[in-house]
């Protein structure tokens, strides 16, 4: 669900229709993904790929002699977090109970 933050955190809703139709009951969790930033070794392989999207080659950042000095090793990344589970119970309508005579 995408956020139009400005600044202040997002909101969001959902529905779920199959929720009530299916008649049982439901756990949700929420994930927040945030806005890539950069972050040392963030990409520490480094990989070159092919048309595929298969990695083919790697260029670690070691951060040592084999990496060059002036290398900061920094590369986008996306941080997320997890709710925590989210349970919904599905009420039954109560029963009818005929009065007797």
């Amino acid at each position: 669900m995408p956020c139009n933050d400005l600044g202040e955190g997002c909101e969001v809703e959902f529905t779920d229709p199959d929720f009530a139709a299916g008649g049982r009951d439901a756990l949700y969790y929420v994930r927040a993904i945030q806005e890539p930033s950069g972050q040392v070794n963030g990409n520490n392989l480094r990989c070159t790929y092919d048309e595929n999207g298969q990695c083919i080659e790697v260029n670690p950042c070691y951060g040592d002699y084999r990496t060059d000095m002036e290398e900061e090793c920094v590369a986008d990344v996306e941080h997320r977090a997890w709710s925590s589970p989210i349970y919904l119970t599905h009420l039954q309508p109560p029963a009818i109970v005929e009065e007797a005579e």
